[in-house]
Parts: structure tokens; sequence; C-alpha cells
């Protein structure tokens, strides 16, 4: 069993930057923002195939 668990996304579905500001494209693109609902969807779908 794999339990996956999400904690105080603080309603942030859209990824940001370190700092917690808005990630422009030109970042996003660079690899430099965090979080967002894409990536914990990416990742479930890793753990799903595995």
């Amino acid at each position: 069993m794999t339990v996956l668990h999400t904690n105080d996304v603080h309603g942030r579905f859209e990824e940001i930057r370190p700092d917690g500001t808005r990630c422009p494209k030109t970042d996003a693109e660079k690899g430099l923002c965090v979080g967002g609902i894409a990536r914990q969807k990416n990742l479930i779908n890793h753990v799903q195939v595995k």
C-alpha cells in the first residue's frame, strides 16, 4: 500500500517561486518553480505505474 499525503497547499494550485511569489512562464521553463497541482498529479501518475 502506498499513501500519498498533501499538507498545507494554502490554495496554491499553480506553481510558485521558492519565495512564494507567482512563477512566470520563463522561470517555469527553467525549472525554477515549485509546487502546483500539476506536479502532484504527475507524481500520482508515476506512483500508480509502479
